[in-house]
């Protein structure tokens, strides 16, 4: 197991268990937050598929992670079309509950 500061209120503990790798982030106090690890395309529910590929149409599929917290089980996507990428997680119902545009790192916007 390997631990690190993930932020200011919270550690990540990296681990491998059944030959799958997870990460598991907890606050400073000790309460877990979540649990992720990647799957694979095939692992994916139809709906969630569906809910995706409807949402987001011509976007391609970078990784996929199945994250548990305390309120539930949500898949988590990097998506990228064109130069956009972006973070989008969906629930086990299909529903997007988070979408967010990355920031790449600019090269050209050097000081």
């Amino acid at each position: 197991m390997k631990w690190e500061k993930e932020n200011a209120t919270e550690w990540e503990a990296e681990f491998k268990m059944n030959k799958i790798e997870y990460s598991a982030n907890f606050f400073e106090d000790g309460t877990w937050k979540e649990t992720e690890h990647e799957i694979d395309e095939n692992d994916i529910p139809q709906n969630v598929k569906a809910a995706l590929a409807s949402s987001f149409p011509g976007y391609e599929m970078e990784e996929a992670e199945i994250s548990e917290t305390q309120n539930g089980t949500v898949y988590e996507f990097e998506i990228e079309k064109d130069e956009t990428e972006m973070e989008v997680a969906i629930d086990a119902n299909g529903k997007v509950v988070k979408q967010e545009v990355k920031q790449k790192d600019d090269k050209d916007n050097k000081d």
